[in-house]
């Protein structure tokens, strides 16, 4: 799998490391007040990187020494990380195979080296500006 499925997943997933890194509890009501709203205590860090938590939402390897590391070795991990693959492959081989096709008839040049890529429709739509533009040095994203 390419490394740019890192940074599809991470465009979509960037929230997911916060809400994964966190472990909110509440308080008890104070004795005297039963209508007192919990209060959360502040988020706690338990160690895994935003590349982390994008790789084991993607169904990617992570780093071995990541706390997410023994999730990956359990059966519904494995078949998440399965599902993705698949998923994954049928779009290189499918979509992406005939946007390569009519890149080489067409828009040959695209696979030149580029220092930058300004590229207004960003968000989900990166993997097609990476596929068009592979060997851009930096992507503006707007």
């Amino acid at each position: 799998m390419k490394l740019t499925a890192t940074g599809i997943v991470a465009t979509f997933l960037v929230a997911a490391s916060f809400v994964t890194n966190a472990h909110a509890r509440s308080r008890s009501s104070p004795p005297n007040e039963q209508a007192a709203a919990p209060v959360a205590e502040p988020a706690q860090f338990i160690g895994s990187s935003p590349n982390d938590t994008a790789h084991f939402l993607a169904g990617m390897p992570v780093d071995p020494k990541s706390p997410l590391f023994p999730l990956t070795q359990t059966p519904a991990w494995q078949q998440h990380a399965e599902f993705f693959e698949s998923a994954f492959a049928k779009l290189v081989h499918g979509k992406f195979a005939r946007l390569r096709n009519w890149q080489a008839t067409y828009l040959p040049e695209s696979t030149e080296p580029m220092p930058v890529v300004y590229y207004m429709f960003s968000g989900p739509d990166f993997m097609y500006v990476d596929q068009f533009l592979p060997n851009a040095t930096t992507y503006v994203m707007c």
